[in-house]
């Protein structure tokens, strides 16, 4: 499988956590509750982030400090599984200060009857204004595969504050030519993102088409850069989009002492006060 189960290595966001707490102002208990529910679906459910409906066992959100209440959710045959609003949530890590999660890869592919390209699932879009989490630029990485594809991940509000692209060909189609585990323009592209970035979108350009290039779809999705490695097969079969359901793993930053108005510069500043 192409998505390794690796902890995450990048370094985030990380302020130690007792004095996280007494930053807060009694916003939350530095000692939850006993009984609280600590693991979901095989995921462990560190303090401060709690089960949203056990009171006290999260720290206190407010408007602009959301994200610690979790749900556990029984999803049948699969089982529980822990979640984030719409988020399936892979993993909390205290030490790194992120959390991993699952989110939508965005396909693009060409209908043979009606000679058109199509968008074939859900958008691989993310909001995360007014809560606790940034979009990590050191692990994840803009990942496009395909054929005479062009995509492009941007700002979510449509302010051209921050748009990039990333392109992938195949020389005349001939996936032959392609190589596993490389991924620099051919068959296969990854960009960086800025730091900080709170929400994006995901879009195509619509001039390109995957007509007669050896695969019928394209894919885009923001992904976790060390546990993705190429594969050819991504381009003439479902496998990408397999390998986790449509949805890719996403690392994200967070932070309990940044309130409104506050950078973790501030916060520090405080503490040594």
């Amino acid at each position: 499988m192409a998505f390794n189960t690796l902890a995450a290595a990048a370094v985030g966001i990380v302020i130690a956590l007792q004095p996280a707490f007494d930053l807060a102002g009694g916003v939350g208990a530095l000692v939850p509750p006993g009984n609280c529910t600590r693991e979901c679906g095989g995921v462990e459910i560190p303090y401060p982030f709690g089960i949203d409906i056990e009171d006290g066992c999260q720290i206190a959100e407010n408007q602009t400090r959301q994200g610690f209440k979790l749900a556990c959710r029984d999803k049948g045959s699969r089982g529980k599984r822990l979640y984030y609003i719409n988020q399936e949530v892979l993993d909390i890590s205290l030490q790194h200060g992120q959390v991993r999660w699952l989110n939508n890869i965005s396909s693009y592919c060409y209908n043979a009857t009606t000679g058109l390209m199509e968008t074939k699932s859900p958008p691989s879009n993310m909001d995360l204004q007014g809560a606790i989490f940034r979009l990590s630029d050191t692990a994840n990485k803009f990942t496009v595969i395909g054929c005479k594809t062009l995509a492009y991940i941007g700002d979510t509000d449509d302010v051209s504050s921050y748009t990039a692209v990333c392109g992938a060909t195949c020389k005349g189609g001939n996936l032959s030519l392609l190589t596993d585990g490389a991924c620099e323009g051919i068959g296969c592209c990854r960009t960086a993102i800025p730091r900080g970035l709170e929400n994006y979108r995901v879009w195509f350009d619509q001039n390109f088409s995957t007509k007669g290039m050896g695969g019928s779809c394209s894919y885009a999705a923001l992904v976790e850069a060390s546990n993705f490695t190429f594969s050819a097969s991504y381009l003439n079969s479902s496998a990408f989009m397999d390998a986790y359901g449509g949805q890719a793993p996403v690392v994200v930053d967070w932070a309990i002492g940044t309130l409104a108005g506050e950078t973790c510069e501030s916060a520090r500043t405080k503490l040594s006060s």
